[in-house]
C-alpha cells in the first residue's frame, strides 16, 4: 500500500484547489508561483523578473502527538506553515496588483481550497482531516518593495505518524 506524505497532500490539494485568482481590475489572472520552503528565489527576481503576483511556499511541519493510551499514541497533529508572499506592482503610476488585495484574495480561495480536501477519501493511506488553524501576517518594506505576507497555519491530523 502507497501512501502519500502529507506534505505532498498539501501542495497537491491547495496548488491544484486554490482556482483563478485575479488582479485588482477583476478580469486578468494573476500568476501565482507554488514552491517549497527554503528556496534559492529571490522575492525581487520573482515578482519583477519573472512577473509572479503571488508566490506561496510550502514549509516543513511542526508536529505532536495526541490521544495517547497506555503511552501508545494513536493521532498526530502536525501543523504545516503555508506563507502566502505579495507585492505592490506599479505600473504607469498606478497600482495594476495591489499586495494587500491580493492577501485577501488568496486567503478566501486558500480557505475554500482546504474544504475541499479537509477528509481524506474513504479507506485512503493515510487518512487525515485538515483544517486552517491561524494566520499571522505581516507588512514590510524591503529595499523599496512593499512586501505583504501571510503565515497559514495548516492543522493535519492523522492516525499515521
Amino acid at each position: 500500500m502507497v501512501a502519500t506524505d502529507p506534505l505532498t497532500t498539501v501542495f497537491t490539494g491547495v496548488s491544484t484547489g486554490l482556482g483563478v485568482i485575479t488582479k485588482n481590475d477583476g478580469l486578468a489572472a494573476a500568476s501565482v508561483l507554488h514552491v517549497w520552503q527554503y528556496g534559492p528565489e529571490a522575492f525581487k527576481h520573482l515578482f519583477y523578473d519573472e512577473d509572479y503576483d503571488v508566490v506561496i511556499t510550502y514549509g516543513l511541519p511542526q508536529s505532536r502527538s495526541q490521544r495517547n493510551i497506555q503511552s501508545v499514541p494513536l493521532h498526530y497533529m502536525m501543523s504545516y506553515p503555508v506563507t502566502v508572499t505579495t507585492v505592490d506592482k506599479p505600473m504607469a503610476g498606478a497600482l495594476v496588483c495591489h499586495g494587500m488585495r491580493m492577501q485577501y484574495k488568496v486567503a478566501y480561495a486558500l480557505r475554500a481550497a482546504v474544504a475541499s480536501i479537509a477528509q481524506s477519501a474513504p479507506a485512503a493511506t493515510p487518512a487525515y482531516t485538515l483544517t486552517i488553524k491561524s494566520d499571522a501576517s505581516t507588512y514590510k518594506r524591503v529595499g523599496g518593495i512593499y512586501v505583504y505576507e501571510t503565515v497559514h497555519s495548516l492543522e493535519y491530523e492523522t492516525d499515521n505518524g
